[in-house]
């Protein structure tokens, strides 16, 4: 049936509201994404969930899958999460915090994406990959839309919540020399910029600069033209890939943008590393980037493929992995918070040099 917004609820932060609701959300479970890795100076922990293989939103006649996914944005206006499989499908949910900990998520609806007439996406059409939604925080409930990046047939399309397409793809030349699976997997809003897009992987003929791998960051018009590009240095760990952008500012600044960078590195016999990044978007094509964190299978951190981030009203943020729905691997939804000084940048003196393109304090 189509999804029907729910009247505006809270996020659910207090145990009272988690009782009401009955307990845990059958099969997701509690686990750990730190395990027993050290610390991490540049960010804390606040849960992790083990997601199940399929769940039964509440707006849903019968169980639907869960996997593969890619990315998720969180709605003000309807309080709730958003995430897109890579299969062709979008779920709507509610976390649930206690204590200021992720102890929940309950679905609420799932949808296919949908071909224009009709018909759900399937292969290459459906490999949803990033999210942005425009209407989430206007202050109206019930009129949200979804933009997904697609990789394999790179474009930006917009769906209503039903998983309806609405008007006509959003290409860009940009990722005309991107892998069929190193596209459109990194998309953001950025206040005073608008939709912002970064490839996986460095673009054919887009050269290492100083040892150092690039790929490409880019301002995604609505009127199909480009207007910006940056070059974005990938971290050091070996096949490192961009899988996610998340605008810091809600409103547009005068000092340079800054953006929540997260890559996956994945090249065996290596272990598994999951990076973070700040970025500040300067004149382009440079950018002044910050490490963070660098979460490594080989130090202790049970990672897994995650590619997706959103930020809750509270500050926390959340990460969410991509199982590829394989027995092998497993959906994570983890909670993290950045400490204030991580935020300023001006009180780190962290930053990558790379001659031409990213600027050292």
């Amino acid at each position: 049936m189509p999804f029907r917004k729910m009247r505006r609820l809270p996020l659910l932060t207090t145990l009272a509201a988690s009782l009401w609701l009955g307990g845990c959300t059958a099969q997701v479970k509690p686990t750990s994404l730190q395990g027993e890795a050290p610390a991490q100076p540049g960010l804390s922990m606040c849960g992790t969930l083990a997601l199940p293989s399929q769940w039964r939103p509440t707006e849903n006649d019968t169980s639907v899958p869960l996997g593969g996914l890619s990315a998720m944005a969180w709605d003000t206006d309807d309080n709730l999460l958003h995430l897109v499989s890579d299969r062709g499908r979008v779920h709507q949910a509610r976390p649930v915090l206690e204590d200021g900990r992720l102890v929940d998520l309950r679905p609420l609806a799932s949808h296919r994406l949908k071909a224009q007439d009709g018909t759900p996406l399937e292969g290459k059409a459906a490999d949803a990959e990033s999210l942005v939604l425009a209407g989430a925080d206007d202050g109206v409930t019930g009129n949200t839309e979804l933009l997904i990046g697609f990789e394999q047939d790179h474009r930006v399309q917009r769906f209503a919540l039903d998983g309806m397409p609405k008007g006509e793809p959003l290409r860009s030349t940009a990722s005309h020399n991107a892998g069929d699976n190193e596209s459109l997997e990194a998309l953001t809003r950025v206040p005073g910029i608008g939709l912002v897009a970064g490839l996986e992987s460095p673009p054919d003929g887009m050269s290492a600069q100083n040892g150092v791998r690039h790929t490409l960051l880019f301002s995604l018009a609505e009127n199909a033209t480009d207007t910006r590009r940056w070059h974005y240095p990938l971290a050091s760990p070996a096949d490192s890939a961009l899988t996610e952008l998340l605008a810091l500012e809600k409103t547009a600044i005068e000092t340079p943008p800054r953006l929540l960078a997260l890559e996956r590195a994945f090249s065996p016999p290596r272990p598994l590393t999951i990076s973070l990044s700040l970025v500040e978007l300067l004149p382009p094509p440079r950018v002044r980037v910050t490490r963070l964190a660098s979460l490594s299978a080989g130090e202790g951190w049970r990672v897994d493929n995650m590619e997706g981030l959103a930020q809750l009203p509270g500050g926390e943020f959340l990460m969410v992995s991509d199982d590829n729905f394989s027995a092998l691997q497993r959906n994570l939804l983890g909670c993290f918070r950045l400490p204030d000084k991580a935020r300023s940048l001006s009180t780190l003196d962290l930053h990558v040099p790379i001659a031409g393109d990213v600027t050292a304090r």
